[in-house]
């Protein structure tokens, strides 16, 4: 897990990462603080905590994220990110988008 704070240390949000048991893949969840929502922090954020997660396990080769339909702001975020729509599934017992970027 990675903690978001301004330079003042203020807590602005995290970014969480469950790597698969081969830590060749992990899941991506991202929570901000309202106060930095909506200013297009996020694809920034989620890409830098990738190139963290990236340099610690090298051999990670995708991240996934479910994303609830009516997230607008959270597709967005994705794509900008590189993130590609993989179609519908349910995780969890919820109807998710999954979206992926895989590493080459």
């Amino acid at each position: 897990m990675f903690t978001v704070e301004d330079l003042k240390g203020t807590f602005l949000g995290n970014v969480k990462f469950q790597l698969d048991e081969d830590f060749e893949g992990a899941e991506i969840s991202l929570y901000l603080a309202e106060c930095i929502r909506g200013r297009g922090y996020s694809t920034t954020i989620v890409n830098a905590s990738i190139d963290e997660l990236r340099f610690k396990y090298q051999n990670l080769k995708y991240v996934v994220a479910y994303i609830l339909e009516e997230n607008d702001r959270s597709i967005l975020c994705f794509e900008k990110a590189q993130f590609k729509f993989k179609g519908q599934i349910e995780h969890g017992g919820i109807d998710y988008f999954l979206y992926m970027k895989v590493f080459e």
